[in-house]
């Protein structure tokens, strides 16, 4: 059984993922993607701000990753809308700003600040090379209000409300040269521990494998959410 730290507050969130340069002393290319999760998803478009250059429109897809967008390595970057003013003149809003790593690629994990868009974003990048959010690794996100724990293979994770964590799971077992994983997962609300969810997932090192745990909009009840992107060679 796992031992639960204390609750704490919670935030509202979403998620969205990029590439960089692997050089820090100069600005270069990078790629870019992004997804949101489907919970917080707006039908307003955003836009993707990056100093002194135009905004550039993106996609939000709640369940892949998006297109790739080439941009410049330059900080800080934001996420935003551009409206007129009153003298029809472009004016860039920013919802919420990060820096860019110095890692080759990189993951953006955003988080609503509030039920509405404008009330701000927070952005916190990842490094998603080989050394970071590569094959094999588990991006596991808390969303809901309970302590969540559990197991991913031989991997044990525990996790407070609006907490994170990348995970590199050993699986539980092979059986023709296919790889598995078996899951268990208990939540906490007050001083009651329940068993949540268990299964048997199929672990690939070719695989990126994002899992959200979340409260259902409509029910309240405690869900999951999961997201899969193979990495092309």
């Amino acid at each position: 059984m796992f031992r639960f730290p204390s609750p704490s507050s919670t935030l509202l969130l979403s998620i969205a993922l990029m590439a960089t340069a692997a050089s820090a002393q100069e600005v270069q290319t990078i790629s870019l993607r992004f997804v949101t999760f489907p919970v917080f998803t707006s039908d307003e478009p955003l836009e993707l701000f990056l100093g002194e250059e135009e905004p550039i429109s993106i996609e939000l897809p709640t369940n892949r990753l998006s297109k790739v967008y080439k941009i410049k390595n330059t900080i800080p970057c934001a996420l935003g809308r551009t409206s007129l003013n009153e003298e029809e003149e472009p004016i860039f809003t920013p919802f919420g700003k990060t820096q860019l790593l110095s890692a080759r690629e990189q993951i953006i994990l955003v988080t609503r600040k509030g039920p509405e868009l404008s009330d701000g974003l927070n952005l916190t990048p990842f490094n998603a090379d080989e050394s970071g959010f590569d094959g094999g690794n588990y991006f596991i996100m808390n969303a809901s209000t309970a302590d969540i724990a559990g197991k991913l293979g031989k991997t044990r994770f525990l996790l407070k409300p609006n907490r994170h964590t990348l995970l590199e799971p050993t699986p539980s077992k092979v059986e023709n040269n296919r790889k598995f994983l078996y899951v268990e997962v208990y939540f906490r609300k007050g001083d009651t521990v329940r068993p949540f969810y268990n299964s048997t997932w199929r672990f690939s090192e070719q695989a990126r494998t994002l899992v959200f745990f979340h409260h259902d909009e409509h029910t309240k009840q405690l869900r999951t959410h999961s997201i899969r992107h193979y990495i092309e060679d």
